[in-house]
């Protein structure tokens, strides 16, 4: 684990404070809360091509509406039938 030294202004150290009072945690520990889930949000997202996403598994696509239509007794069999093979 690294460590840094991060300077806030008064009224941010007042709220930090304020808040691990309440959650009965340290500053120091709240602080690396708040700081790993904003680097969570700030993290880009990934960008994928649903065209070729609906290209690959259109082969798929009637068995797949096929099995959200079935009843679990049906999808039980499928499965065993797999096992089998």
């Amino acid at each position: 684990m690294n460590t840094r030294t991060i300077t806030l202004d008064g009224p941010s150290d007042a709220v930090l404070v304020e808040l691990s009072r309440k959650e009965s945690v340290e500053p120091d520990e709240l602080a690396s809360r708040l700081l790993r889930r904003a680097l969570r949000v700030a993290r880009p997202r990934p960008v994928y091509d649903i065209e070729a996403i609906r290209t690959n598994c259109e082969e798929f696509a009637a068995e797949d509406a096929a099995l959200a239509d079935s009843d679990s007794q049906h999808r039980a069999d499928l499965l065993a039938q797999e096992d089998a093979a």
